[in-house]
């Protein structure tokens, strides 16, 4: 048992030994304690922001339809950082809006550079991809069913929360034969405590605060507003309006 835990502790070490020799640094291990957590050690050696973040499943990339694809704004890696587990990362990412599924680059070395590994999901708190944040919200605190919402607007009294995802449909490619099309959906929800409502247009804010439409209305008008999905500016500029108001639900 011990013998298998030095090899697991030499395979853990072979990936950094260039940088290590570089650096000419040496780590004592002679009172390490095997039975313990290795990678608790590592981390506190080495530190949270060297660390590569190597844990998940392979995952395998889907056929590429001809024109569109699967993922949020572009399907080319995108640097970006996560907090999985607690601890922040700094990562090449995908984020895959069809299936609702993070993805990150294993920079290990130069071999496994093309390889896609898919996180456990749960353990992902929050990531930000192409300059949107996303957080992970499960059961009563999710608009709708449990997955990963983009904060689009975060104020004392309100929250604008999206649903960013895309729907699969066939046409008739090259040659005849089918050729996968993703869409864009996008489910956008005004939410204050637990209570959410979906944005259609502005009768979302009129339920929301029912007692106050008129108001809503007047400003709406005032500020020439048209909202509905898509019109980002417009839907923040209403909600940060309403929120300042510190209305009653």
């Amino acid at each position: 048992m011990l013998m298998s835990r030095i090899t697991l502790l030499t395979l853990f070490f072979v990936p950094y030994l260039p940088t290590c020799v570089q650096g000419q640094t040496q780590y004592k291990i002679g009172n390490l304690d095997l039975d313990g957590k290795i990678n608790v050690w590592y981390d506190s050696l080495v530190g949270l922001e060297r660390t590569p973040l190597i844990e998940g499943s392979f995952y395998p990339f889907r056929t590429k339809a001809l024109k569109t694809h699967e993922y949020f704004v572009q399907d080319k890696w995108d640097l970006g950082t996560l907090i999985y587990k607690g601890q922040v990362f700094e990562v090449n990412m995908l984020y895959n809006i069809f299936q609702d599924i993070l993805i990150v680059q294993n920079t290990t070395n130069a071999q496994t550079m093309v390889e896609p590994l898919k996180l456990s999901q749960n353990l992902i708190s929050r990531f930000e991809i192409n300059s949107a944040l996303f957080v992970r919200l499960v059961g009563d605190e999710a608009p709708d069913k449990t997955g990963f919402y983009q904060v689009l607007g975060n104020y004392p009294q309100l929250k604008v929360f999206v649903k960013r995802m895309k729907s699969q449909s066939f046409e008739n490619g090259r040659e005849g034969y089918p050729s996968v099309v993703f869409s864009t959906i996008d489910y956008y929800y005004l939410m204050r405590a637990k209570k959410s409502v979906r944005i259609k247009n502005k009768k979302a804010f009129f339920q929301m605060f029912d007692s106050h439409k008129e108001e809503i209305k007047e400003y709406i008008r005032s500020n020439n507003l048209l909202i509905k999905p898509g019109n980002d500016v417009d839907i923040l500029i209403l909600t940060k309006f309403c929120s300042e108001k510190n209305w009653e639900v």
